[in-house]
């Protein structure tokens, strides 16, 4: 897996490089998506990859409470562009207690992926991925609150019901079953 940050963005295109010329074949690449890297997307298009984006929200507000930042169009227009080459993008919400947890921001992230798609013009490749705020798990006897397990359920269903794979990180599924 191979991590891009705007920083170090000309650090990252060189690895890729680097490994895309000795013929890796299979590239998962994991970024903020604040900025887009087109080297990134032309690696990807030609190889088997996915680029992970955690966006946590689905909305402005939500987005700058939890990145500290105003960028989420920005971001939303950068998923946009990476997804156009057919490139396979998995969407992360990571629940956060009294910030996310709640089925009106789950319900706009799952717009935003609809409007991902219908921009992007790709109609496979997408995938939702849940996974739960690291700072509650790693608590001694941590048991999934009910409401969590609701969001689960609801992306869930939300995505067999538009045809889209929804998965969920091992260490939460072992919590939700």
């Amino acid at each position: 897996m191979c991590f891009i940050d705007r920083i170090e963005r000309n650090i990252y295109e060189y690895l890729f490089f680097r490994q895309y010329k000795c013929g890796i074949k299979d590239y998962t690449f994991l970024t903020n998506a604040y900025t887009f890297l087109p080297k990134i997307a032309e690696v990807a298009k030609n190889r088997s990859a996915r680029i992970i984006v955690s966006l946590d929200s689905g909305c402005k507000e939500t987005f700058q409470k939890i990145k500290n930042s105003d960028k989420f169009d920005d971001v939303v227009s950068n998923i946009v562009e990476y997804a156009k080459p057919n490139i396979e993008i998995i969407f992360k919400y990571i629940i956060l207690k009294g910030i996310n947890d709640n089925f009106d921001e789950l319900k706009k992230f799952c717009n935003t992926i609809i409007n991902v798609i219908n921009r992007a013009g790709n109609q496979g490749g997408f995938v939702a991925m849940i996974d739960i705020d690291y700072r509650d798990i790693l608590k001694p006897n941590y048991v999934m609150p009910q409401e969590h397990k609701e969001l689960i359920e609801y992306l869930l269903e939300w995505g067999k019901n538009k045809n889209l794979d929804v998965v969920m990180q091992d260490h939460i599924k072992n919590l939700y079953f």
